[in-house]
């Protein structure tokens, strides 16, 4: 049995679900009103005397009309209204308000203990490596962040904290660094190369003030025979000879090519769209991807700077 409010999953005959306290089988003859505050969703608390819903959370308030539907009288109020039975229907109401509050309790410590769990993480100091791919870089301002990778062809951390006031003056020392080829800013994003290669991507998550930091050395390109990778045999082969493969198989690869500038991009992308990648198309300035009008390859070709473009083709069900 699955409670219509939570999804929890309970054992058939309960009248109330055990994890969010709602009524999810009311007792024969009885229709039942939805405790729930119309606000926020909280559930609510009855207020007898005055006849009243009262949100423990909000503070939101709503009429309880007690008749025949919601507790269960009739029109015979005198001969239903004994002690006995009287306390039955109350009780009921009572077993719902205790898981209620259980409920709510649960919910209350979860959210604390998240929220206690968020603080902890954006308040860990990180050590500054003084050496590789970071020492290329200006140190944030915060200390207090996350190192997810520090290797010879990659550096990468998020770092707390972080204001838009922040990431604009972290990307002018980054500029200052010689991050400037290629530039892209665009809102909370940055990404540039140096006159090296390296690549570097900046982004500002401004929803928790999160700052990510990447850094990737140049790849090192080669000459590659354009007619040696199986799957490239139905691309015309691009003007330059420098590359390096990421991955091939025998249905499937990606190469980046070196040695292209924008103008030999677009100029590719047009050879591609005759030799049948023209089918369900999207084109833009630095990308391009398509599917072949006769089979169930897929394309995608892009632009990344650096006179680097990237070429990725798969099979698809």
């Amino acid at each position: 049995m699955k409670c219509p409010v939570c999804n929890h999953e309970f054992r058939e005959g309960s009248h109330y679900c055990p994890s969010c306290g709602a009524i999810v089988k009311p007792y024969s003859g009885i229709e039942t009103k939805e405790l729930v505050c119309q606000s926020c969703g909280a559930n609510m608390e009855i207020d007898y005397e005055n006849h009243i819903l009262i949100c423990p959370y909000c503070g939101a308030r709503e009429v309880f009309v007690e008749d025949s539907r919601t507790l269960g009288k009739n029109d015979q109020k005198e001969e239903n209204h004994s002690p006995g039975k009287g306390k039955k229907k109350r009780s009921g109401l009572k077993v719902f308000g205790i898981f209620a509050a259980a409920a709510a309790v649960i919910i209350l410590a979860i959210c604390i203990i998240g929220g206690v769990a968020n603080h902890v993480e954006t308040h860990v100091e990180y050590d500054w490596p003084q050496s590789g791919l970071a020492a290329m870089l200006p140190q944030p301002s915060s200390e207090y962040g996350k190192i997810h990778s520090d290797y010879n062809d990659v550096f990468s951390m998020d770092v707390y904290g972080y204001k838009p006031d922040g990431f604009r003056a972290y990307v002018s020392d980054c500029k200052e660094r010689g991050f400037t080829v290629d530039e892209i800013l665009e809102g909370n994003s940055f990404e540039a190369y140096n006159e090296d290669g390296y690549h570097l991507e900046v982004y500002l998550y401004s929803y928790d003030d999160d700052l990510s930091i990447r850094l990737e050395a140049p790849v090192i390109m080669t000459t590659i025979n354009w007619a040696d990778i199986a799957a490239f045999s139905v691309l015309p082969a691009p003007k330059s000879d420098q590359g390096y493969i990421e991955w091939e198989d025998s249905d499937s690869a990606r190469v980046r090519v070196g040695n292209t500038t924008k103008a030999e991009f677009h100029e590719y992308v047009q050879a591609c769209k005759s030799a049948g990648f023209n089918r369900d198309l999207s084109s833009y300035d630095d990308y391009f991807y398509a599917d072949h009008k006769d089979s169930n390859q897929h394309l995608t070709v892009s632009f990344d700077g650096f006179n680097i473009m990237t070429v990725s083709l798969s099979e698809y069900d």
